[in-house]
């Protein structure tokens, strides 16, 4: 009789840990994920806390190269209409015009950065004041890390889809493309007749979701979803 021959035990590559490394990589890449979502969480709530100083800042620097340019202007030999000339009232520095134009300015990112405050406060993160107060206690106001311009649009998106879906002055805007899926829905999947219960309408890019509001308002089971942060927080 012959021996049978032993059998080959396949092993499996482990590391420090005892896990195989195909395993360790699968949960480094987990913990690098929910890192990268946590810094890109604390990004979207530094630029809704520095909304208004970001914007006043801005504001100031366009003043400051507007008034220098119109200088620079007047001191040259100019030939045709000089730009102290061409610009709107409005925008000529230290004009009546200009200074109640940047009061009205300053004054809605004051209300802008309360709104944004009050969706800071429901998601338990310090507001933009309560961010100051720290500063102030930590002495480290060189420090602060500041958003970038890229970062800072992506608020303001959010305040012009507020206008244009939750505003009366929006309705005309928001009906021209809301209004033919709505339509479209009655015609093609109707609430009544066809299921037992209402239908299911996913509402993809849903933004601040006025058109998963208005799906469900119409008797539909309705879920939106959106890949921006700002849009969602």
């Amino acid at each position: 009789k012959t021996k049978p021959k032993p059998l080959h035990h396949h092993t499996t590559a482990m590391d420090e840990e005892g896990l195989p490394l195909g395993a360790q990589q699968t949960r480094d890449n987990e913990l690098n994920d929910d890192k990268g979502e946590a810094e890109h969480f604390q990004q979207v709530c530094r630029s809704y806390q520095q909304y208004a100083t970001f914007h006043q800042t801005r504001r100031q620097g366009v003043n400051h190269r507007i008034d220098k340019m119109i200088k620079e202007d007047a001191g040259g030999q100019v030939q045709g209409p000089t730009l102290h000339s061409i610009l709107p009232p409005h925008l000529r520095p230290h004009t009546p015009q200009s200074q109640q134009h940047n009061a009205l300015f300053c004054e809605a990112t004051i209300r802008n950065q309360f709104f944004l405050d009050n969706v800071l406060k429901y998601s338990s993160v310090p507001t933009s004041q309560e961010m100051l107060q720290l500063q102030e206690v930590k002495l480290s106001k060189s420090k602060v890390d500041w958003v970038t311009e890229d970062s800072m649009s992506k608020i303001d998106s959010v305040f012009k889809s507020l206008a244009r879906d939750w505003s009366a002055e929006g309705r005309e805007e928001r009906s021209v493309a809301y209004d033919r899926i709505l339509n479209a829905l009655d015609e093609y999947l109707p609430v009544e007749g066809i299921m037992d219960g209402p239908p299911r309408v996913a509402v993809p890019g849903s933004g601040l979701g006025r058109l998963a509001w208005e799906v469900y308002a119409k008797g539909y089971s309705s879920q939106g979803s959106d890949f921006s942060l700002p849009m969602l927080l």
